[in-house]
């Protein structure tokens, strides 16, 4: 039998040494970087033709909003909308008719958000109907307010006024113009 002497082991194990590192870095190398992500799909709710109404805390119905198309994603739990229409006191005499291409309802529901060609109509006679176009409306559906910081047209009876701004208190058939008022008036 034959010996090994101790150069040759040494030998040996150096080279069996450089040759698992090689094999490392050479699997290494063919890895890519960066491992493409997969697409996430986040689970969300739709309705079409959906009608959501709200109450106080009596149970008494503050509002009504239909939409052509509702969407809940559950990663923020908001409520996205469709054509919005919305009427405030549906049953009581001052009635406000709300329109808008979009709507949104955050997730704790502390406002109704209209967006684009925003219409807001009171529920008064034909002579005495208010009419207010905006681009932007905010609602708030506890306290019946409702406010915009975007330019305004109120149109009373035929007479126009055009605001930078507006606060209205549907509750108590209030409309308050912020800045640049500017109008015109026939008696």
């Amino acid at each position: 039998m034959q010996s090994l002497d101790s150069g040759a082991v040494l030998r040996f194990t150096l080279l069996f040494g450089a040759a698992i590192i090689s094999t490392v870095l050479f699997v290494r190398s063919r890895e890519p970087d960066t491992v493409p992500a997969r697409p996430q799909l986040s689970l969300a709710y739709y309705l079409d033709s959906a009608e959501l109404v709200g109450t106080d805390e009596n149970g008494e119905q503050l509002y009504r909003v239909w939409t052509d198309r509702a969407a809940q994603v559950t990663s923020d739990d908001s409520i996205s909308m469709d054509t919005v229409r919305m009427v405030y006191t549906p049953d009581g005499p001052q009635a406000w008719n709300l329109s808008a291409d979009k709507g949104r309802i955050p997730a704790d529901a502390s406002v109704i958000e209209l967006n684009g060609n925003v219409i807001v109509k009171s529920g008064a006679s034909n002579d005495a109907a208010t009419t207010i176009k905006t681009t932007k409306l905010d609602v708030d559906p506890a306290t019946q307010e409702a406010r915009t910081p975007e330019p305004v047209i109120v149109d009373y009876n035929g007479n126009v006024v055009n605001s930078i701004g507006l606060y209205a208190d549907f509750k108590n058939n209030r409309l308050k113009l912020l800045s640049d008022v500017t109008g015109k008036f026939t008696p």
